[in-house]
């Protein structure tokens, strides 16, 4: 209720269209006749927040999601300003002309982007030719400020495990180092 409330108060917000608390546990037991055993146990907490304003006769939205493992981190005003600026930054934008521009890139838009074009990175993809980054590693793909890596056991990652869906050890790497291809994803199955 708190959080509702404070992005209703903010002026120019019409409504909340939709909020979201979703608690999640999973555990993970996997065995073969080879000795393999592993187990885990991982959990995360969710909240999402989406939000509506209008001007003349548009109607803007905007949201902010979460992601927790103790919900007494969560700073409820931070996410609220989250979905409010969301919400409010669409308020009288307009298309610019077709060009080259600098750009700026949120976490949330280059998460899209990156989940669209992931498949480039699949080392099966590139054993059968269908990658782009064939051939590429340690060449220069992004700018040098570009750093990829994957971190299961990050302390803010949602779902962290120890092991694979194959249970081989997961560990830290880097896709892509200041800008250098440096590895692919590959799965042993």
């Amino acid at each position: 209720k708190q959080l509702e409330k404070t992005i209703l108060a903010a002026q120019g917000i019409d409504k909340v269209s939709m909020m979201q608390y979703m608690e999640i546990e999973s555990e993970t037991l996997i065995k073969n006749t080879l000795g393999l055993s592993q187990a885990g146990k991982a959990g995360a907490g969710i909240i999402f927040a989406l939000a509506a304003a209008s001007q003349d006769d548009d109607v803007y939205s905007g949201s902010a999601v979460k992601v927790f493992h103790d919900f007494l981190d969560v700073d409820i005003d931070e996410l609220a300003k989250e979905v409010i600026e969301d919400t409010l930054s669409g308020i009288g934008a307009s298309s610019v002309p077709s060009g080259d521009y600098p750009i700026f890139l949120d976490k949330d838009v280059f998460s899209n982007f990156l989940q669209a074009f992931s498949s480039v990175f699949n080392a099966e993809m590139v054993q059968k030719d269908l990658s782009l980054l064939k051939g590429k590693l340690g060449d220069m793909i992004a700018s040098e400020k570009v750093t990829l890596r994957i971190d299961p056991h990050h302390e803010d990652a949602p779902m962290s495990s120890h092991f694979d869906d194959e249970g081989y050890p997961t560990q830290a790497f880097s896709l892509i180092e200041n800008g250098k291809l440096h590895s692919y994803f590959h799965n042993l199955a």
